[in-house]
This record gives C-alpha cells, structure tokens and sequence, in this order.
C-alpha cells in the first residue's frame, strides 16, 4: 500500500475467467473493473469524465451513466416477443391486438391488422378512443 492507503497494483481472482480490478486509467473505452478478466473490452469505466459511468463491451462505451443523463450508444432492443425495435433513427412494431387505454395523460401507438390482413398505425388514448394513423393499402 502506498501513502495514500490505496492499493498499487491490479487485483485478479484466481479463476482464469474470474473478475479484476485493473489498476489502469478508466475512460470509454478502457474498462477498470471486468466481469471477466479475460475480455480487456468488457466492464466498467469512467466514461471519461468524472462525473460520468460507463458501461463498456467489445472497447467501445455502450450506456454512459452521468447524473440526471443515461445516453445508449447502440442500437436498443425492446423487447417483449420482439414488438418493438428501435434501430437507426425508426421504431419497428410487430402488429398486436388492440391493447386496453392507458392510464391518464398518456396514448399507446401499436401496430394492428386492418381489413384484409394489412398493417394499420393505431393509437389508443387514455378514454378508450382508437385513432388509425395509417392504413397498408
């Protein structure tokens, strides 16, 4: 231990596959504490600021965590039998039956099949009524 009470070396465990703690500057990229010490590019790191998280796999910062912000840096997948997909800038909806009005102040956009089995863009609002955005033609 140095001066300061702090360890001055990385910590492994004994398992081959087992976590560390690297003794390494964290940032975005560079993970200090590893599920598996074995993956350099997968852990926890700084997100390269102080006040910032970083949740990082395959080296690249793919959720950072900073106070009142939580940014995805990737494509995000919702899923629930794969409905909803958010990829490149578009919402992808599978079609589902028609769900029951939300609570107040809030609407639910889904995905249905319309007369003769094509896709209408519906929503539905907290008194029940259904609007079709869109019809497949």
């Amino acid at each position: 231990m140095g001066s300061s009470g702090g360890l001055s070396s990385t910590i492994l465990m004994n398992t081959a596959t087992g976590p560390a703690i690297i003794d390494d500057a964290a940032d975005a990229t560079t993970p200090t504490l590893r599920p598996d010490r074995a993956q350099v590019g997968l852990g926890i790191g700084s997100g390269g600021s102080a006040d910032r998280l970083g949740l990082i796999a395959d080296g690249n910062e793919i959720i950072s965590v900073r106070p009142a912000v939580v940014s995805v840096n990737q494509n995000v997948s919702v899923t629930n039998s794969s409905n909803l997909l958010v990829l490149d800038g578009y919402l992808e909806l599978t079609e589902i039956a028609a769900p029951g009005a939300p609570a107040g102040d809030k609407v639910r956009v889904y995905a249905v099949v319309g007369g003769g089995s094509l896709t209408d863009l519906a929503a539905v609002f907290q008194d029940g009524t259904v609007d079709i955005f869109a019809q497949e033609v």
